[in-house]
């Protein structure tokens, strides 16, 4: 049996899980609850891509960052081990540093990051539809953590790199 009902979605919805309660009825098929699951599974997977390339995008330009820090500063790193410092503390002259500006960075870019949705939207508005920007603070502390994990497997990442730096090669070289 097919039926069109009248009325809005929320009591479109109400009805058919009350057919869908009676004996002898097998199945409701309700295209309006459909639309709704629909949107909500499509919007969640493109939420989803967006999150992961933001996650490979954010990689990607710590790793470059770090890669770059290290390779100008091969003569100061080079110094240090002359100097006798032993791999752990070079390691860690450089962990540090990358830890507080990652630190900074997220202090900094948290807000603006807020700031300039609000402007984006606020610029695309549509005079029929309105998205506010509302972002829960488990939101920012997800994604202050997730900024920390990612600095600190960059930061394991780029200790060959550091191990690599020859003393003599770096200290003869000329800028």
């Amino acid at each position: 049996m097919i039926l069109r009902l009248r009325g809005n979605d929320n009591k479109k919805i109400k009805y058919a899980n009350n057919i869908s309660e009676r004996d002898g009825v097998l199945a409701v098929m309700n295209i309006t609850r459909m639309k709704h699951a629909f949107s909500f599974d499509l919007m969640s997977a493109v939420v989803a891509l967006i999150v992961t390339l933001a996650a490979g995008l954010a990689l990607a330009v710590l790793f470059t960052l770090s890669s770059t820090n290290i390779s100008e500063r091969s003569r100061e790193m080079a110094t240090l081990k002359v100097l006798g410092f032993y791999k752990r503390e070079v390691h860690s002259y450089i962990h540090k540093e990358m830890l507080t500006l990652t630190i900074i960075g997220i202090v900094v870019g948290l807000p603006l990051g807020r700031l300039i949705a609000g402007l984006l939207t606020n610029a695309l508005r549509m005079p029929s539809l309105y998205f506010e920007v509302e972002v829960s603070p488990l939101s920012y502390c997800i994604a202050g953590v997730a900024t920390l994990i990612f600095a600190l497997i960059v930061q394991w990442a780029n200790n060959p790199a550091l191990d690599r730096i020859d003393p003599v090669s770096s200290l003869k070289s000329v800028e």
